[in-house]
């Protein structure tokens, strides 16, 4: 099967552009790496310039590795700014964003060149063992240009899982598959494939931030065990995924006989020795059964995503709910500190007089946000409801906004006609190219009351502001509480008020922990 790769016409390289190894070395150390983003611009021009210039392939081997460490320390630079940057993106987050995916995607090129212009050769003359590296560093490459959507939460590059598949396919074609490509890690072009196929498969713009590198870390302690081959293996075929190594589409769960082949070169992902190896570390460390600096080690974070983990790659969740497409718009206030204020102020808030407002085109934020100087200071947005389920909604905002939404938030969604706010979270968001986003929302409570909270036996005292969840809106009990981070220890009691009335409650289970937000269920005390 002929390879097929995009890469760009080459010519003769131009006279300011050095493509000798020992002085491009030299110019590379000379670079002002305090200065990341001056920096990796150098890099973008020479790397792109080397893509399109007529070079020996020895040279151009050399040169790549020259670029190699460099590009790597202002790759980091980049992601510390982009992967960590709140949503929507800003002016320098985009920036370091662009030049990370421009300088991946040029050495992604250098290596395709590299495989396309001398693999005959390289064949003939019996010098087959380059090959590994070659592919190896091409799928690295473009890998790392799909992290970067990833964790910056914006689309793939059209055209980036066909180059990845079509690579997987050659190693597979040239028997080089499961030879070592990297000789620091001794990671393999189908460790690296694996790897990538098993990312995709946890939907990553539903991953809270930093999750996506921890989800690779994970990965790379686990490797081999997932497997991939033609036939259907007789293991559970809820962890069975199939991958179109024809297309330029990602693999997806294989739920029956019946599903699409995928096409003639379509292969099969089994996951479940990976799993099964991950419910066995959580049975241990559930059990206790890890040593004493393991244990130490375990974060909460960690085991919130090994559950995740298992669950996605073990039994991928089915939609609950059908979705059906909306053609209106609800006020959104994001973070538990700007819903908690509206929930305060929800009671004053004349639902009948809004509705009227709205109906005559004054938009939902003017009516909904109350007129003091506070709620002038939070943000309340309108953003356009795309479907509607029971379970929550996707929302949509088109061109640019400063409201802040990451996933893992807790929002406030204000309904028209409803005199309470929903109270939901973030599941997952994509950036959209005008620079704005849309969004999925899971609902939580239909209602929820502000409370504030103190730990009964604390040094500090201190009190946070809660709020308590409802299961309808008239609903005069609750059982769950939605609170700041690091609030929540088992079996802690806490004194909460509300409305100058104190009474005790107990923590009983944690349900969900974000960076943002803790969410547990509470009893009397």
């Amino acid at each position: 099967m002929p390879l097929d790769l995009s890469v760009p016409v080459r010519a003769a390289a131009p006279k300011d552009l050095e493509i000798r190894p020992k002085q491009a070395k030299a110019w590379l150390e000379s670079l002002p790496l305090a200065q990341s983003i001056e920096a990796a611009k150098k890099i973008r021009v020479n790397l792109a310039g080397l893509s399109r210039a007529k070079i020996e392939l020895d040279d151009r081997l050399a040169v790549l590795e020259a670029y190699r460490p460099i590009s790597a320390v202002v790759l980091d630079e980049l992601d510390a700014v982009y992967s960590k940057a709140p949503l929507p993106l800003g002016a320098k987050a985009r920036e370091c964003l662009g030049l990370a995916r421009e300088i991946a995607a040029e050495l992604a090129n250098g290596y395709k060149i590299a495989i396309l212009e001398k693999t005959g050769k390289l064949i003939a003359f019996g010098a087959k063992k380059q090959l590994p590296g070659l592919v190896f560093r091409a799928m690295e490459y473009a890998a790392e240009g799909m992290r970067a959507s990833y964790k910056s939460y914006t689309p793939l590059p059209p055209g980036l899982w066909k180059e990845i598949n079509a690579l997987y396919l050659f190693a597979v074609q040239e028997n080089i598959a499961n030879e070592v490509g990297d000789a620091e890690t001794k990671l393999t072009v189908t460790d690296l494939y694996l790897e990538s196929l098993l990312l995709s498969l946890t939907d990553p713009y539903r991953l809270i931030q930093g999750e996506v590198d921890r989800t690779i870390e994970l990965l790379r302690g686990n490797r081999s065990l997932a497997t991939i081959g033609t036939t259907r293996p007789a293991t559970s075929p809820a962890a069975h995924f199939l991958v179109p190594c024809d297309t330029d589409k990602p693999p997806k769960p294989l739920t029956s006989a019946s599903d699409d082949p995928g096409g003639p070169n379509a292969r099969l992902l089994d996951a479940n020795p990976l799993v099964d190896r991950l419910r066995q570390r959580k049975v241990a460390i559930d059990s206790g059964n890890v040593s004493a600096t393991m244990s130490r080690m375990i974060s909460l974070d960690a085991m919130q995503l090994l559950v995740k983990l298992i669950a996605l790659w073990g039994d991928p969740p089915k939609r609950a709910f059908r979705r059906d497409p909306m053609e209106t718009s609800v006020a959104i206030c994001a973070g538990l500190r700007t819903l908690s204020h509206f929930v305060g102020q929800q009671a004053s808030i004349d639902v009948g007089t809004e509705t009227q407002a709205i109906e005559s085109g004054i938009t939902i934020p003017l009516i909904s946000v109350p007129d003091d100087e506070v709620s002038k200071g939070l943000q309340v947005n309108e953003w356009d409801v795309v479907n509607q389920s029971a379970g929550g909604l996707k929302v949509k905002r088109v061109g640019a906004t400063n409201q802040s939404i990451s996933v893992g938030e807790a929002l406030g969604i204000k309904f028209l006609g409803k005199s309470r706010w929903t109270i939901g979270v973030v599941r997952w968001l994509t950036m959209l190219d005008d620079g704005g986003m849309e969004f999925g929302i899971q609902f939580l409570a239909p209602a929820a009351r502000v409370v504030a909270v103190t730990p009964s036996i604390t040094a500090s005292g201190t009190v946070k502001i809660g709020l308590l969840l409802y299961e309808s809106e008239g609903s005069e009990d609750a059982d769950s509480l939605l609170a700041p981070p690091t609030t929540y220890a088992d079996l802690r009691e806490f004194e909460m008020e509300e409305d100058g009335a104190v009474r005790k409650v107990r923590a009983t289970s944690l349900i969900e922990k974000t960076g943002r937000f803790e969410l547990f269920h509470i009893s009397p005390s």
